[in-house]
């Protein structure tokens, strides 16, 4: 299937192993199976080419042979929520436009500019928060320290991480740390709404 601009675009969900070869960039990393999550796909050559929804800079190149015969398809929509969300970045665009999206989206939102911030709020407020979106660089105290003492006061917590970088690096560090799962900035209003409704499990 070839995905065009303008249109509705079909997805998959990935739930079961699957291996392909990693592509960060352009370049490849590594042979792996792929994070069990929603893709955009389509075939080029002898390759079926996935791209995890809301990262455009990762790809995973899968052979025929290990692509699922009973994938699930489903049409990319905006899923409407209603949770509580804190949303955790350093720039004031960014939070004024995420914020606004969530909203639309139906979600009750509240805003913090950097991690030390969020914090304060978080133990005065985390039983009434559903889920945390997450920048990973901002000053005072960056995404990973916030996440990680966020989780002492709840360790159930359940966080986006949102992040101009790549999923390399620390990113990955703070995946390992719990995280349920990863966008990279700049993002859709639809492909935010698409990682929360996987996240929430909102149909």
């Amino acid at each position: 299937m070839k995905v065009t601009s303008g249109t509705k675009k079909e997805r998959i969900n990935i739930d079961c192993p699957v291996r392909g070869d990693l592509y960060v960039g352009g370049v490849r990393k590594s042979t792996s199976f792929l994070p069990k999550t929603a893709y955009e796909y389509e075939k080029k050559g002898s390759k079926y080419i996935l791209t995890p929804i809301g990262n455009t800079n990762v790809e995973y190149h899968v052979a025929p042979s290990d692509f699922p015969k009973d994938i699930t398809k489903s049409n990319i929509h905006e899923a409407v929520g209603s949770a509580s969300i804190l949303l955790i970045d350093d720039e004031e665009m960014i939070c004024e436009i995420t914020s606004f999206a969530l909203h639309n989206l139906g979600y009750r939102v509240h805003t913090c500019c950097n991690g030390k911030e969020a914090l304060k709020y978080y133990e005065k407020n985390w039983q009434d928060i559903d889920l945390v979106i997450i920048d990973m660089v901002m000053p005072e105290m960056g995404g990973k320290d916030a996440f990680i003492a966020m989780k002492k006061i709840n360790p159930n917590i359940t966080a986006l991480l949102s992040s101009g970088y790549s999923l390399e690096g620390e990113a990955q560090e703070i995946i390992a740390e719990g995280v349920k799962g990863f966008i990279q900035k700049p993002f859709r209003k639809a492909d935010l709404s698409i990682r929360l409704a996987d996240i929430l499990k909102i149909e």
